[in-house]
């Protein structure tokens, strides 16, 4: 059996209105480090999580603090997003978090599920305002991109927005869907080479769960091999086996250093899905993208992304689809 998220559950999940998703306030969320409770509305929000403002500007506000990750201009914000930023600068945190700087900017909210905070780091900013960290039933990194929504949108008293917002995400993944019921069942893994170091993402991050909506199914054996607390799986340049699958596609940006060091390895071509040309050689837009994966970023990934993967599938070696 393979893994597959793509269900009717989590379409159900996506658009779902319960008690649990209501605007009124005060709200309370559980999470790995207790609950925190938002009395209020807030105004000033400060957005700790790696993978950007996206859901936040997506609901009209403005945080007054962004985390910066891969995107480092325009504030941490996507092409998908930089309109909705408009003219604000928020202060934008790099490395680790300074906890006095963020007491600073009176924040009402902090969120926080896709930031990795550990337990004293929640205990000192939850002395500066409620801050809401990863649900314990997730690791750091494994928040389904549909909860992080809807968690963010009840904290911001967005819940009814939110979920239309996530009504056109849903009707955009099933025109692709309906438009290739040939990838149903098809595997599809997820692949990155950090430095000296290739690996393979685990159904359960939210770049090969995006894929896997479109219809595709990760690997059983990704899961099998990796670390349940893990979202990747780092492997041996000796044994680069488990990137097998019906296309692969390399979170490889497009710089040069990136290019050179995954062709530099050698069992990659060994590979049945590198010799009938099945790879995607996914640029830096589509990569950040992924790695966000917000109601905003996902309709640009599914534009830029789907054609690829409509030239990748083919089996015919000169299709391979290249950064341009």
């Amino acid at each position: 059996m393979k893994y597959s998220i793509l269900s009717a559950g989590i379409f159900v999940a996506l658009t779902s209105t319960t008690s649990a998703f209501a605007s009124d306030f005060p709200q309370k969320f559980e999470h790995k480090f207790g609950n925190s409770v938002v009395d209020k509305k807030p105004i000033r929000v400060v957005s700790l999580s790696f993978n950007g403002p996206d859901n936040i500007l997506a609901l009209g506000v403005k945080p007054v603090a962004i985390r910066s990750w891969i995107i480092k201009d325009n504030y941490g914000v996507g092409p998908w997003g930089i309109e909705l930023l408009g003219d604000a600068k928020p202060y934008v945190i790099e490395g680790e978090l300074n906890i006095e700087k963020i007491a600073e900017l009176q924040p009402d909210v902090i969120l926080g599920m896709y930031s990795g905070i550990n337990k004293e780091q929640y205990a000192l900013l939850s002395e500066i305002a409620p801050t809401i960290a990863a649900e314990e039933q997730y690791t750091d990194y494994g928040t389904p991109w549909h909860i992080r929504s809807q968690t963010i949108a009840r904290a911001l008293g967005q819940s009814e927005k939110m979920e239309k917002l996530l009504n056109g995400v849903k009707n955009k993944i099933t025109q692709i869907v309906d438009k290739h019921p040939d990838w149903k069942g098809k595997t599809a893994t997820i692949g990155y080479n950090w430095g000296e170091t290739p690996g393979v993402y685990q159904a359960k991050d939210s770049r090969a769960t995006l894929v896997n909506q479109l219809g595709f199914v990760t690997p059983d054996a990704i899961a099998e091999a990796g670390d349940p607390d893990s979202f990747h799986v780092a492997l041996s340049t000796e044994d680069i086996s488990l990137l097998e699958a019906d296309i692969t596609i390399w979170m490889v940006g497009s710089d040069e250093d990136s290019l050179a060091k995954l062709d530099d390895l050698k069992l990659r071509k060994t590979l049945k899905v590198y010799k009938e040309g099945r790879e995607i050689l996914a640029p830096d837009n589509i990569t950040r993208a992924m790695s966000y994966s917000t109601v905003l970023s996902i309709p640009y990934m599914i534009d830029e992304l789907v054609p690829m993967i409509e030239d990748a599938i083919d089996g015919d070696p000169k299709t391979i689809v290249q950064i341009k």
